[in-house]
């Protein structure tokens, strides 16, 4: 009897860590993988198209603002037009899009990734 437990036990043993394997594509993705995605959706490019159409808004709202300021001094739409222009040119993409890299390993599977890069490719 007691040979018959131990021989249970021992290959209970054996038998559990192929139970706690992960598959693959249940990983996280990795940096290379979302990297890639990033680049065939072109969001590079779809963020700078973002801060000339936020740029823009930022000139209308200003010019906004300084029409309801009849005693604002002449030159200060320009003023803050170019201090609008001065922040938003410098506006750090890449920083941005590197930071975003952990949220999607966070959220997003190998496999996920996957069939996103695959779906973007064809």
């Amino acid at each position: 009897m007691r040979r018959t437990v131990l021989a249970l036990v021992a290959c209970l043993l054996l038998i559990s860590p192929s139970f706690a394997q992960q598959n693959p594509a249940d990983a996280p993705a990795s940096r290379e993988q979302i990297e890639e995605y990033m680049n065939l959706v072109r969001i590079h490019e779809l963020m700078k198209i973002r801060v000339a159409a936020s740029t823009d808004q930022l000139h209308q709202l200003i010019h906004g603002m300084v029409e309801k300021q009849p005693d604002a001094p002449q030159d200060l739409e320009a003023r803050m037009d170019n201090m609008a222009d001065d922040i938003l040119k410098d506006y750090p993409i890449d920083e941005m899009l590197d930071a975003m890299i952990p949220v999607y390993q966070k959220h997003l599977t190998k496999g996920d990734e996957d069939s996103l890069i695959g779906f973007y490719s064809s």
